[in-house]
């Protein structure tokens, strides 16, 4: 291990040991808390771990008596680039999904003696909404807690939509937010990356969105030009509707008043909810000169790259059944950055 991720660990470690482990009485910063411009081993640990498996600290087992793999009880903090689960700190925003996969493959695992054994992976989908729900595979519960949204019980919108918190909350705050596996703020206070283990796949995209009757083709300005159904496409955009792609002389946009966006913003083009194993098109949306909507142009430089996960909720964001476990969300880049945490997984030790 390179000297400066051991110095890192060795603080980590230290501020760790502080900290009482256990959830904390909930306070409430008063800092602005306006949202930002808002893998090494990414599978589940060998499900033949013996019964006396167990996980580092900081993590706990799912299923507890007997772990297939380990995650982070808490959103971690991130400290020269290593991570950490500590309870009563603020975890750490605005980090980009590449970062926070890269924080998660440099911090170390290590067993009961204090030796290394290896690293940590960023939480896939599957680790974190089975560590969420209490179930390993199908099923599991709608929020950590229960199937019933109750107000209060983390750091979210009421379910009328009123907001309680400005700004993230420490890790643990709130006992009631916990799942029965031991893992906590997974409903609210940040949102949370995770590895779906998935990558743009633009000739995926387009030979889908043939199937569902669209031709989508790059014109020779630049821009993005399509025939057919368009309303079988999905501009997966942060702050846009879903089926609201138009075209105008041929050329693909999206009206302005159905996407609270000012400038740029970049996402995908899909061709059905169930997309993620079907293909996905990178996409910009540009503003028009007359202001009237947004050309949706293709981004040809972002294909094979990530396409992260991001759920949860935040303190600011999402109401009742629109931050549960299971509700994806796969609107961001993997350089996006905003109120977006994120934990790890491991194999048990």
């Amino acid at each position: 291990m390179p000297f400066s991720q051991s110095a890192s660990f060795a603080f980590i470690t230290a501020l760790a040991a502080s900290a009482t482990g256990t959830a904390c009485t909930s306070t409430q910063d008063d800092s602005d808390g306006t949202p930002a411009d808002s893998p090494v081993d990414s599978g589940p640990a060998d499900d033949t771990a013996p019964p006396s498996a167990a996980c580092a600290s900081g993590m706990v087992g799912v299923p507890a008596d007997h772990p297939v793999y380990c995650i982070d009880a808490y959103e971690v903090v991130v400290t020269d680039g290593i991570a950490a689960a500590i309870a009563g700190a603020l975890p750490t925003e605005n980090i980009s999904y590449d970062d926070a996969v890269a924080a998660c493959a440099a911090t170390p695992v290590l067993d009961g003696s204090g030796a290394q054994i290896g690293f940590k992976h960023m939480a896939t989908s599957q680790e974190w909404e089975d560590a969420g729900d209490g179930v390993p595979g199908e099923g599991g519960t709608t929020f950590p807690y229960g199937d019933e949204w109750v107000d209060g019980a983390c750091a979210a919108l009421d379910l009328d939509g009123t907001q309680q918190y400005t700004a993230v909350q420490p890790a643990g705050s709130f006992p009631d937010c916990v799942s029965d596996f031991g893992t906590y703020d997974q409903v609210g206070n940040l949102h949370e990356w995770m590895d779906p283990d998935l990558t743009i796949n633009a000739a995926a995209a387009l030979a889908r969105f043939a199937k569902l009757g669209v031709t989508v083709a790059v014109g020779t300005d630049g821009g993005l030009y399509g025939e057919g159904s368009l309303n079988r496409l999905i501009l997966q955009v942060i702050a846009a509707l879903p089926g609201n792609v138009a075209s105008q002389g041929g050329r693909l946009y999206v009206a302005a008043n159905e996407v609270n966006w000012l400038g740029e913003a970049e996402g995908y083009l899909a061709g059905s909810t169930d997309a993620p194993d079907l293909g996905w098109y990178p996409v910009q949306l540009v503003p028009m000169d007359d202001g009237t909507g947004y050309w949706i142009n293709p981004m040809p430089e972002s294909d094979g790259l990530p396409i992260p996960d991001k759920r949860g909720c935040a303190y600011y964001a999402g109401v009742g059944g629109g931050c549960d476990l299971h509700h994806v969300q796969y609107v961001h880049t993997h350089d996006f950055k905003g109120t977006i945490g994120f934990r790890c997984a491991s194999g048990p030790i």
